[in-house]
């Protein structure tokens, strides 16, 4: 079981200091609460270990997850999402090829150059942002856009990702927008034109949409 200490106001507001505080950070944390703040104030907490473990891996320091901790969450993401979810309705010209399978994402990313923070990832056909996400916790990259033609993905992408942000907050970088991609400029329009990796699994894609990413990316 691991700790949390809260300094807290006389009004009852809670600054809180990390597990590891030194007594120096604790007591300094004190006095930003209040002057009139004293370390008889300072309340431990204890906190659950397996509540706080994962999410205190990407939150200290954002720190990057490995690729087994970011499969992990990837399950946790997207579980409740069903097959029924993401199958294409009869009569809808879009076709859907499928979510790239975690190793399958792993695989490309340790083919390619390390990624940094001036690298901006676009996933064209972007689905149900599973390989945003894994991008986004595994990589350093300052940003991870999608762009997907089928707004009820879109719209299962943004919300199971925004419930995990906060535990999370690598998901934070990553952005899914509603679009065709014969609609966008995606080599001269904002945010789409600030990508330097490129991922377009476009092997369904309408043979007019094929020309578009050829022409853009």
């Amino acid at each position: 079981v691991g700790t949390e200490v809260e300094a807290k106001e006389q009004e009852g507001a809670d600054k809180k200091v990390s597990a590891g505080a030194t007594t120096e950070e604790i007591m300094r944390t004190v006095a930003e609460v209040s002057p009139r703040a004293t370390a008889e104030k300072l309340v431990i907490t204890e906190v659950e270990s397996s509540a706080c473990s994962a999410i205190q891996q990407s939150m200290a320091d954002e720190t990057l997850l490995t690729v087994p901790a970011a499969i992990r969450v990837l399950v946790s993401l997207f579980s409740e999402i069903t097959a029924n979810d993401i199958r294409q309705k009869s009569g809808r010209r879009e076709n859907n090829a499928g979510e790239l399978l975690p190793s399958g994402v792993a695989d490309m990313l340790a083919a390619m150059e390390p990624l940094d923070e001036r690298d901006v990832f676009l996933d064209v056909g972007a689905g149900i942002g599973n390989v945003l996400a894994q991008v986004a916790l595994t990589t350093k990259v300052s940003r991870c856009i999608g762009v997907e033609v089928r707004a009820e993905l879109c719209s299962l992408a943004t919300r199971h990702i925004q419930r995990h942000a906060h535990a999370y907050p690598l998901l934070r970088k990553v952005h899914v927008m509603a679009a065709d991609v014969r609609d966008v400029l995606l080599s001269i329009q904002a945010p789409t034109s600030d990508a330097t990796v490129i991922f377009a699994n476009y092997f369904l894609f309408e043979e007019t949409a094929k020309l578009v990413v050829a022409r853009e990316l």
